[in-house]
């Protein structure tokens, strides 16, 4: 299959890159039956086109026509309001999206699809940090802040940055299987395949973040491998082998926020992608989310996200 990325001047590296390697991947994985993919990198003028990053990439010009069997990838990047405004971009985008198999947007890359009308009535998502921008400019796209990707019949799109490798693998399986979709994953150290609804929100990977030093790093994995279980400071900080009030001092120090605060938002994040990706009842949500009853969890849910649960999971069955 042809599969076809779209670049712009100041477009994001790794936009292209994941997902291009996870294709690339899968046929090495598949080499001794043949390619899957024909990848190529276009521009509308074609040569080097360079990165956010620095690092320039060698393409050819949009094509005039692209056959039915065509998949399109628009990828993301700072240029992006630019090529928004792009006479030719953007009518290319528009014209190919209907006749081919299919079209997708890594990251910022939706707003390139919803210029080109692609997203009309349709639930789309991109980086968490352009979520109201995108739907402040385009009313009648559905934002799903939410999921890491979104598919809509043809029209496939995925949130920040390393999301668009999940939309690769997500397109990989609906190609050619479960099988080489797991033995590419295996070869790219990568999650088999993470749900589209999984919230692309994550405390953990935000207290991470937070924590520069990395002194917390492996007590934050060891919360998430327990999380159903009771978890007290005490416990915490006999963890990383300190005494509780040295722990406490150190930990609001390094990442902002007290030891029972931050376990407090890692059980809500746990429950909400819970809610998003599964039909478990709240009780069983409640339990496995280390919360001591729903009461509990509705309290914590909504000073974390300011809505209820349930009210959470309603939202998600709306969206589809």
């Amino acid at each position: 299959m042809l599969t076809v990325f779209v670049v712009f001047d100041n477009f994001l590296l790794l936009d292209l890159s994941g997902p291009l390697q996870v294709f690339a991947s899968a046929n090495e994985m598949n080499s001794d039956a043949g390619m899957l993919y024909d990848l190529s990198v276009v521009s509308v003028k074609g040569g080097q086109v360079r990165s956010s990053a620095g690092v320039s990439v060698m393409s050819s010009a949009l094509p005039a026509t692209l056959s039915p069997e065509t998949a399109v990838i628009i990828v993301g990047g700072p240029g992006v309001d630019q090529a928004r405004s792009d006479a030719v971009l953007i009518p290319w985008i528009a014209k190919t999206g209907p006749a081919i198999y299919r079209i997708s947007s890594v990251c910022t890359g939706a707003f390139l699809l919803a210029e080109a009308g692609l997203l009309k009535g349709m639930r789309a998502a991109t980086h968490w940090n352009h979520c109201d921008k995108l739907q402040r400019a385009f009313a009648d796209v559905r934002v799903d802040a939410h999921s890491i990707f979104v598919r809509e019949a043809s029209v496939w799109t995925s949130a920040g940055i390393t999301a668009g490798m999940d939309l690769a693998l997500a397109q990989l399986e609906d190609d050619h299987g479960s099988g080489l979709t797991n033995t590419t994953a295996k070869e790219l150290v990568l999650y088999s395949r993470r749900p589209g609804k999984q919230s692309q929100f994550s405390s953990f990977i935000d207290l991470l973040n937070r924590d520069q030093s990395s002194v917390f790093s492996d007590l934050h994995q060891w919360i998430l491998s327990n999380i159903d279980k009771e978890i007290r400071v005490s416990t915490m900080a006999q963890q990383v082998k300190m005494s509780e009030r040295s722990f406490a001092r150190k930990y609001v120090a390094s990442i902002g926020l007290s030891p029972a605060a931050a376990l407090c938002r890692m059980r809500a994040e746990f429950a909400r992608n819970a809610l998003i990706v599964s039909d478990a009842s709240l009780k069983t949500i409640s339990f496995k989310s280390g919360f001591k009853s729903i009461a509990q969890l509705n309290r914590v849910y909504r000073k974390c996200f300011g809505i209820s649960p349930q009210f959470e999971r309603e939202l998600r069955k709306v969206n589809g």
